[in-house]
């Protein structure tokens, strides 16, 4: 159903404490929303995977607020990463995202390890109130 769209854009509504992201690599962007009072969106064991996509260029995060582990790994055209409403994660790992050039995490204020590595085009960080 996915494969074949290069312009697709998939929103996702979080209901699950897992969230593996496992589309046709013809997708460019990722939303993930959620209806207002969704309790979902502040489970604090979201587990939030995003690997290997090799068109995708935005994920939009702005509906998650705690997560377990957030991987976002191997996705070579991501451009864009949203995550500001992100207050606690338990661990943040953004590896080998090569066009990646920010990433702003402008809420996030306890996490228990960050691992930013090999995205060859970042140039900023920021994680203002980080405790």
């Amino acid at each position: 159903l996915l494969e074949g769209n290069p312009n697709l854009e998939v929103a996702v509504r979080i209901r699950f404490e897992v969230l593996v992201i496992d589309f046709s690599t013809d997708c460019t962007k990722l939303t993930m929303y959620s209806p207002l009072n969704d309790t979902y969106t502040t489970h604090t064991s979201l587990n939030t995977q995003i690997t290997g996509h090799l068109v995708l260029t935005t994920v939009d995060l702005s509906a998650l607020t705690e997560a377990g582990d957030i991987r976002i790994v191997t996705n070579p055209e991501l451009v864009d990463v949203k995550l500001p409403e992100l207050t606690v994660a338990s661990f943040v790992n953004m590896i080998d995202n090569k066009l990646l050039e920010q990433l702003s995490l402008p809420k996030l204020r306890t996490t228990s390890k960050i691992l930013i590595r090999d995205n060859e085009n970042l140039v900023g960080i920021s994680i203002p109130v980080l405790e």
